[in-house]
This record gives C-alpha cells, sequence and structure tokens, in this order.
C-alpha cells in the first residue's frame, strides 16, 4: 500500500456530507498499490452510488472520474462497486466511455443480476447493478458468486469477480 483515501461523493468531497438529491452519504475509497515483485503500480477503488438519487449517480460517477483523471495520471485502474445502475444508464455509459478512452471498460458486461436482497429473488434481481471498471485489456475471467454460504445471504448483492493481469 503506498498511500489510500476516502471522499465523499458530494459538492464537498473533503468532508463528511450527502450531495445532491442523494438519499444516504455515499463514498469512494481508493488505494495506490505497489506489486512486490515487480514494483507494478495501480489503483484500486471501490464506489457505491446512491440508490434513490438520479443526480447524485450521475455527479457521483462524474466525481469519481474527475478523481482518477486527476490523480491515476497513466497508471492501471480498477474501479468496482455499486453503481445503483443499469447499464443502459447515462451514468454508467458516462463511466464506459470515459474509460474507453484509456482502453478499458466494464469488465463484467456478461455478468448477470447481481441484486438479490438476501435471497429473495425477483424481478428487480435479473438486473445488473454492480460493476468492475478497468483501464486494462487484459482480463482472463470474471464471474457472478452467486453460492450462499452455509445456505445463507450476506449481502444483499452477489459479488461480482475477475481475474486480471496488470503488466
Amino acid at each position: 500500500l503506498l498511500n489510500s483515501g476516502t471522499f465523499w461523493l458530494s459538492e464537498t468531497p473533503n468532508e463528511v456530507s450527502k450531495g445532491w438529491d442523494a438519499v444516504c452519504r455515499r463514498i469512494c475509497t481508493w488505494a495506490h498499490l505497489e506489486r512486490k515483485s515487480d514494483k507494478t503500480r495501480f489503483y484500486f477503488l471501490s464506489t457505491h452510488l446512491d440508490h434513490r438519487g438520479k443526480e447524485a449517480r450521475i455527479e457521483g460517477g462524474k466525481l469519481v472520474l474527475d478523481w482518477i483523471k486527476k490523480n491515476c495520471k497513466g497508471q492501471t485502474v480498477i474501479l468496482v462497486g455499486d453503481f445503483n445502475a443499469t447499464p443502459d444508464a447515462p451514468e454508467i455509459k458516462y463511466i464506459v466511455d470515459t474509460l474507453s478512452t484509456v482502453g478499458g471498460a466494464d469488465i463484467s458486461s456478461e455478468v448477470a443480476g447481481t441484486f438479490h436482497n438476501f435471497g429473495k429473488f425477483s424481478e428487480e434481481s435479473k438486473i445488473k447493478i454492480d460493476y468492475i471498471f478497468s483501464s486494462l485489456k487484459s482480463i482472463h475471467a470474471y464471474r457472478v458468486e452467486d453460492t450462499p454460504i452455509n445456505n445463507q445471504y450476506y449481502s444483499d448483492h452477489h459479488a461480482v469477480c475477475a481475474e486480471v493481469d496488470i503488466k
């Protein structure tokens, strides 16, 4: 770990705050990492966009991408999280378009529904709202981990997993 931090998805990202039309305070947590074996550096970011506020999702997504543009300067970026938006939503298209300019995009594009409300499956369970985005092109595998542990779901979402080759 070289460095890490958190910023709030709001008009005042450096202080605990709630932005735009958000119902909840939302954050993005980041880490600048270096692989010990070869000193390869990369950024890993995890975020959770608001589940109700459309403007908050759009502006929160822009804030995260602006942070990446300002701070990651050509290094590999992996961005994951619960974006609370379907693949056709403007905020998801914006992220895909922005990361596509650096050679990556949504690497979980063929993944099925990710929300299941602690095993209470419904039509809503078929939607995809959790993503893995990357500036990389070298993705070997991705999947949704949908098997309960001890017959219990410990989250209301399935985990979205990927194997990436960071060079």
